[in-house]
């Protein structure tokens, strides 16, 4: 527990929300997958049951600056960018995310 706050500090990628994520560099930016867990159960037989209620809100921002754009690789979409608050997405239970984030130029 201690680690994962230690090294969430150390990369330039902010996410706030209830998921697990990875962070990946790009020859544009940043790319940064995200997994909402919740809301899957999985009995030991039978059939996954899925609580679609337990969707998630995450919030991404770079540390150092601002966003300047941003797309969602899984629905081939642009995202809306808040400038430094960067962008906000909604992962349904069970659900993914692929984000690529572009800094702005200083």
């Amino acid at each position: 527990h201690l680690l994962a706050h230690l090294a969430s500090d150390a990369t330039p990628v902010k996410v706030e929300g209830d998921v697990e994520y990875l962070v990946n560099r790009s020859t544009r930016g940043w790319i940064v997958t995200l997994f909402n867990d919740e809301g899957v159960f999985k009995p030991q037989q039978g059939l996954a049951q899925i609580d679609r209620s337990a969707s998630v809100n995450v919030k991404v921002s770079l540390r150092g600056g601002a966003v300047s754009n941003a797309a969602d690789w899984t629905s081939d979409q642009a995202l809306t960018v808040n400038g430094r608050a960067g962008v906000t997405v909604k992962i349904p239970a069970g659900g993914i995310a692929i984000v690529e984030l572009t800094a702005a130029s200083k």
